[in-house]
């Protein structure tokens, strides 16, 4: 058997072909060893942050957590709503990690009062119903395409991470809305074995020829769209948490690889280096890729080299080419809500002036905020926490029941 990298041959193939991503070429073989670097998966930072530094995340916690009394969500479209409710659930896993455990209750009170309504069918303007011919869960609301499925992990897996964090909190709140939770995350990670039983589309999203997701697969002009990787690598990091809060070792395992190959598809078709699958004029002009498709490679115009590396960060998250941005966040038309995510890539290599530039923000992405920004560039200088608090029954595995 030959060991091989599945990039390497589609890398080789691209450079033969001239395509962005080629067409599939029969290869002869009787056993194929696909393996990808392991994807550790926690709810906190894996260095952990220094205590010295505790005071000031706690200081922005308070101020975040005081200000959703003032500033409740009022978002109707299912994928801007979800970003925010993420936002809070964020802030409850920060108040965790630095132990300012006083506001967890509040954080608790604000989830369920955000997500029930989703889950019950009781949201006013919008909701999840199943539809019956692809075997999914859509909104009610076009929602940029999701009722088509556009985005659909994108969002759902936001409302995965939200609740799987509440169930972490509220034990007995979990297990009322198990069933809810399951069907949420089978609706773009179901397995499909039992194709009798099983309600939902295998890898809905998720392309195993390509290796990654695909944003919109149902659209017919411009196949095989895919953008943001990394809110696809959170929808399967969102996974993995519910497993972990419901003792799922084997949602946990799918979720992981899946996020793992969604990272792999990141470095082979998004970053534009020396050695990669792109060369020539768009290599020295570019060094990153906004939206991928089956032929063309698009993303705001030239001048938004902001938006365009801001879109592969969001969210910040515990799993996850700023000289080439910079010179755009001069720019008028630059957000301070943009600008923040460029800073966190900054805070990779230079901590000090990435957290003073931070600090000077006013805005922050309607899924991101100030904590969050903090708690990301504090632990960038630094348990794997498995619950298991929800124990399975005998012979009772919930990931094959709703997702198999």
């Amino acid at each position: 058997m030959k060991k091989f990298s599945i990039y390497t041959v589609l890398v080789t193939l691209l450079m033969e072909k001239q395509f962005l991503k080629p067409h599939l070429i029969a290869v002869i073989g009787n056993q194929w060893s696909l393996r990808v670097n392991n994807v550790p998966i926690s709810w906190h930072s894996n260095r952990g942050i220094c205590e010295e530094n505790y005071p000031e995340i706690a200081s922005a916690l308070w101020k975040d957590v005081g200000g959703l009394n003032s500033s409740p969500i009022s978002a109707t479209n299912s994928y801007h709503y979800a970003t925010q409710v993420v936002k809070i659930a964020r802030l409850g896993l920060i108040a965790e990690e630095i132990n300012c455990m006083e506001l967890i209750p509040a954080i608790k009170m604000f989830l369920r009062e955000y997500i029930e309504p989703w889950l019950v069918g009781n949201f006013e303007k919008n909701g999840f119903f199943y539809d019956e011919k692809w075997g999914g869960i859509v909104s009610e609301s076009a929602d940029y395409g999701f009722c088509m499925y556009n985005n659909h992990h994108f969002t759902l897996g936001y409302f995965v991470f939200s609740i799987a964090v509440l169930a972490k909190f509220d034990v007995e709140w979990g297990m009322k809305f198990k069933g809810h939770a399951y069907a949420l995350v089978a609706s773009y990670i179901s397995l499909e074995k039992n194709k009798e039983k099983s309600k939902y589309t295998k890898l809905r999203s998720f392309d195993p020829y390509k290796l990654h997701s695909l944003t919109n697969p149902l659209h017919d002009e411009h196949t095989r769209n895919s953008e943001i990787p990394s809110v696809s690598i959170n929808a399967y990091y969102s996974a993995s948490l519910l497993g972990m809060v419901y003792g799922d070792d084997h949602l946990v395992s799918v979720g992981s690889t899946l996020a793992s190959f969604e990272l792999e598809a990141v470095k082979t078709w998004w970053h534009v280096k020396e050695g990669g699958v792109y060369n020539g004029e768009f290599c020295n002009k570019n060094k990153m890729v906004g939206l991928c498709w089956e032929y063309k490679l698009w993303f705001t115009a030239a001048e938004n080299k902001e938006c365009r590396v801001d879109i592969q960060v969001l969210p910040i998250m515990p799993v996850d080419v700023v000289e080439w941005a910079a010179p755009s966040l001069a720019r008028k038309e630059a957000t301070d809500g943009w600008k923040g995510f460029v800073y966190a890539l900054e805070a990779l290599y230079d901590h000090k002036n990435a957290l003073k530039k931070i600090r000077d923000l006013k805005g922050f992405h309607e899924g991101n905020s100030l904590s969050n920004m903090l708690w990301w560039v504090h632990n960038r200088i630094g348990k794997k926490n498995v619950c298991c608090r929800f124990k399975k029954e005998a012979n009772d595995c919930w990931f094959c029941t709703y997702c198999c």
